[in-house]
């Protein structure tokens, strides 16, 4: 978690590879009586996860944005910042036509 303010906090990223029972839970316990923020937010990536852990631990649902678009290369999602302009016209090793 990080301080986004003074009294709030924000759970940036939670990911696992394997399940551990309560995990999730146990560590947003331990981090919110270390820090003591009056307030923690967070958000779910609905690509990834429905945002019930979130709801289970409390979390209030405060709204939701609408989808982004992504990039599929070889089979994988990867981030739209590998796919930039500039680094297409800077890299030497990817192709690009001004026209």
């Amino acid at each position: 978690m990080k301080w986004r303010t003074k009294t709030e906090v924000e759970l940036v990223r939670f990911a696992t590879s394997v399940i551990v029972r309560g995990g999730h839970s146990r560590l947003l316990k331990h981090a919110v009586a270390a820090m003591q923020p009056q307030r923690v937010v967070t958000f779910a990536d609905h690509a990834v996860s429905d945002g019930g852990l979130y709801e289970q631990c409390g979390f209030i649902k405060d709204g939701e944005l609408r989808p982004d678009y992504t990039y599929y290369f070889r089979g994988e999602r990867v981030h739209k910042f590998l796919f930039r302009l500039k680094r297409f016209r800077n890299d030497p090793n990817l192709l690009w036509d001004e026209s």
